[in-house]
């Protein structure tokens, strides 16, 4: 919340300023360098969601998969779990806002697979996957 403040301070203050005052540039410029900036931040933001390259913990949608499919069966499952969470985040109005239509069509080909990857997971699936056990 304060942080939504001060944008919003800074957003009335720059184009009042008066050019003669500012050292370099014009306050339109810096305003313009600021909404940039701000596009670009909510870009890398977005892309965290997916990679969550910038946090320390697994906060990423391909981080959490990979944990969880590791914990739950050895790694065997990581593509089917990568789909799930990335249906969950398409189920979520709030996460999807600001994406792109590209980005959003990029998610929506993650959850459905191509023909390679469906394909290897039918074949996986006859042979050994498919919930069938290793165990005698």
């Amino acid at each position: 919340m304060a942080a939504s403040r001060s944008i919003r301070g800074l957003d009335k203050l720059l184009p009042s300023l008066d050019p003669e005052s500012i050292v370099a540039g014009t306050p339109a410029a810096t305003q313009k360098l600021f909404e940039r900036g701000r596009g670009n931040y909510a870009a890398a933001m977005r892309s965290n969601d997916i990679t969550g390259a910038l946090d320390r913990a697994n906060t990423g949608i391909l981080e959490r998969a990979q944990a969880r499919s590791q914990a739950a069966n050895s790694g065997r499952n990581l593509d089917n779990t990568i789909r799930q969470k990335v249906a969950a985040v398409l189920e979520k109005p709030k996460e999807i806002s600001g994406l792109s239509d590209t980005e959003l069509s990029a998610l929506n080909t993650v959850v459905e697979g191509g023909k390679v990857r469906n394909t290897a997971r039918g074949v996986g699936n006859q042979f050994a996957g498919g919930g069938v056990s290793d165990k005698p």
